[in-house]
């Protein structure tokens, strides 16, 4: 298995919840917060630890297609995605079991939008 572990919670000065958790040997802080404008959410993962050959699945979804300037279109054009900043790397798309997914090898610092 993954060794995933919930290790809970934390509020940020506005009472924004960062959810921690272990998995594979690292520690992920996890935090997600709506964009002012109400036109998405933000998500920022941030991993620590010395783990290799670990990914992040940013979507699936029967099509995944990418656009331009790294903008992701996820399904029948249901949300729009982009990576705004990655400290291990550029997203691909993959088939698995009949569907894609977008994903991304993750250490360090992930930020991404979904816009709706």
């Amino acid at each position: 298995g993954t060794g995933f572990r919930p290790l809970g919670y934390q509020l940020d000065e506005e009472g924004h919840p960062a959810f921690l958790y272990r998995i594979n040997g690292a520690t992920v802080t996890d935090e997600v917060h709506a964009l002012t404008n109400g036109e998405g959410i933000s998500r920022e993962v941030n991993v620590s630890g010395s783990v290799q050959g670990l990914y992040f699945r940013l979507a699936e979804d029967s099509t995944i297609t990418e656009s331009k300037d790294g903008l992701y279109t996820v399904g029948d054009n249901s949300y729009y995605l982009k990576v705004e900043s990655s400290a291990s790397g550029k997203p691909f798309v993959r088939g698995s079991d009949g569907k894609k997914e977008l994903l991304i090898p993750i250490s360090g610092q992930l930020k991404y939008t979904i816009l709706f």
